[in-house]
């Protein structure tokens, strides 16, 4: 009976001593470290959808006859390009005299005369395309335009010329473009006569169409 109450207290004391060492012997784990908080993915900048804006474009001419006939294609592609329109004007005017300036047109273009011009164009830079016109004396631009070509830098640009003329054609006027625009990514000329320049419309729209400057 001794024994066997022992034995019994042995027993108790074992469990008891098993319990103990089962609690107090597991080192406590690590209290966990906060979980990283997901990063967002990185935005991009993105541009919006829709249809391409038309790169900016500026319109020179000059113009000289009664009609203002390249004037008035000027005005066309203004109204078809939304670009800004500019008159190249001398700083020394030509006179009102017909006769006069077909004389003093050739003899300005035989001599490769470059006249002082009044216009000047601030923000030039600012330009993707340029489009330039003038009629056309003695087969080529008129000595007016030429200067405004000469005293520009047309590195990195486009640029597309239009010319009006009496009934012979544009002449040389693409020579005298590529002489003056070298550096410049030319493209195609549009030419009419100046009896039908109030009428070109339809003529000039599909031109600018050809050319990539309107949808």
């Amino acid at each position: 009976m001794k024994n066997t109450k022992q034995l019994i207290c042995s027993l108790i004391m074992l469990i008891t001593l098993l319990a103990l060492t089962g609690c107090g012997a597991a080192k406590p784990e690590a209290a966990a470290s906060p979980a990283k908080p997901k990063e967002a993915p990185a935005q991009t900048s993105q541009t919006a959808t829709g249809p391409k804006t038309t790169s900016k474009i500026l319109i020179a001419y000059f113009s000289y006859s009664k009609d203002h006939n390249t004037k008035a294609v000027a005005e066309q592609i203004q109204k078809a390009t939304g670009g800004k329109l500019v008159e190249i004007k001398t700083k020394t005017p030509y006179s009102d005299n017909y006769n006069q300036v077909v004389d003093q047109g050739k003899e300005e273009v035989n001599h490769h005369f470059k006249p002082e011009l009044a216009t000047k164009i601030a923000d030039w830079e600012t330009y993707d395309t340029v489009i330039v016109g003038s009629p056309i004396w003695w087969y080529h631009i008129s000595p007016a335009l030429a200067s405004f070509l000469a005293q520009q830098n047309w590195q990195g640009k486009k640029v597309a010329l239009f010319t009006t003329h009496g009934g012979y054609g544009p002449g040389q006027s693409d020579k005298d473009l590529q002489e003056y625009c070298s550096k410049a990514t030319l493209l195609k000329s549009y030419s009419a006569p100046g009896k039908d320049a109030s009428k070109s419309e339809p003529a000039v729209a599909g031109w600018l169409k050809e050319i990539g400057l309107v949808k």
